[in-house]
Formats: structure tokens, sequence, C-alpha cells
């Protein structure tokens, strides 16, 4: 799964799947930049619902407010 990541003034994350196979849906995380060395303390920040299992592509996106400060950002399913 490949997303992008746009800042403005907002967050706006948006990830396209081609298929999908029992898809439930995906956490999405941060990481704050200052504890990147240990990449264990990922923060749940949302969950965006699937679409089960679909041979035709889906778009999903994702908006929120920017946070202060630099953080790393992930979906897992």
């Amino acid at each position: 799964m490949v997303f992008h990541c746009i800042i403005i003034r907002q967050l706006i994350i948006k990830t396209r799947n081609l298929t999908e196979t029992n898809n439930q849906g995906f956490e999405v995380q941060r990481l704050n930049d200052s504890k990147i060395e240990k990449l264990k303390d990922w923060e749940n920040i949302g969950f965006v619902n699937g679409k089960g299992t679909t041979t035709e592509p889906q778009s999903y996106s994702i908006f929120m407010m920017k946070p202060n400060g630099k953080y790393q950002y992930r979906l897992n399913k």
C-alpha cells in the first residue's frame, strides 16, 4: 500500500488500492520525530473502514488538523 501525505494547514493522507481482499480497514498512526530511533511509540490517530473484497480500484482520504512538531505517518492493517 502506498500513500501520499500533504500538509498545508491540515493533514491530508490519500491512498489508492487496485484490488482488495478482506480489507476491514486500517489504522492511521503517527510517531513523533523525536522518538524515531525507538520506532515503537506509534500513536493511533484514526481508523478508516475498508471495502472488503473487490477487484475495483478504491481510494481513501483522511483529513485532520496539522499537529505541531514533526511526525512520521503510517497505515497499519
